[in-house]
């Protein structure tokens, strides 16, 4: 298949420009890039995406110009170098997308609607995040974020139990 999950894959950056969803026929477990150590950038053009990051222990920067769903939870999960993430079209953070992605300093998110369930748990270097738009803030979505001083959230209509637990 067309995946490059193997530890010993050398690639360093992929692109992929294309606009047809970008997703794993198989296994809904097992990610495009898992275990691919030598990955430290993705630029992705698709709209719907994942799942293909778990695994990519070095990725250091994500991008997702076009993309706007992840179609899967955890989507981004456990990747501790992860520290950038320019997701500018994304309507909503699937449940654990960025669960303990420790590194993660910042998120900007300008058209999410809602952050789901543990979307950022433990991400503690997250200094700040962005999300204007944002009406839904579920439980335990920023829960472990010790570094997060404040949030902004003018359009937040609902904010679940231990949202900001730890912050």
């Amino acid at each position: 298949d067309s995946n490059f999950a193997n530890a010993a894959c050398p690639i360093t950056k992929f692109r992929y420009n294309g606009s047809d969803s970008l997703y794993n026929s198989g296994s809904a477990s097992l990610s495009f890039f898992y275990n691919c150590i030598s990955l430290k950038e993705v630029y992705i053009g698709a709209q719907t995406a994942g799942p293909f990051m778990q695994g990519a222990s070095n990725l250091k920067y994500f991008s997702g110009a076009n993309i706007t769903a992840f179609s899967y939870n955890y989507s981004m999960a456990g990747l501790a170098k992860l520290s950038k993430v320019s997701l500018p079209k994304l309507a909503s953070v699937v449940y654990g997308c960025f669960d303990s992605d420790t590194a993660l300093a910042s998120a900007s998110f300008p058209f999410c609607s809602a952050v789901w369930g543990s979307s950022f748990f433990n991400c503690s270097a997250l200094a700040s995040a962005y999300l204007p738009i944002c009406s839904v803030i579920a439980n335990d979505a920023f829960n472990g974020c010790s570094s997060l001083p404040t949030i902004s959230l003018p359009l937040a209509t609902s904010i679940g139990e231990r949202a900001f637990y730890g912050c």
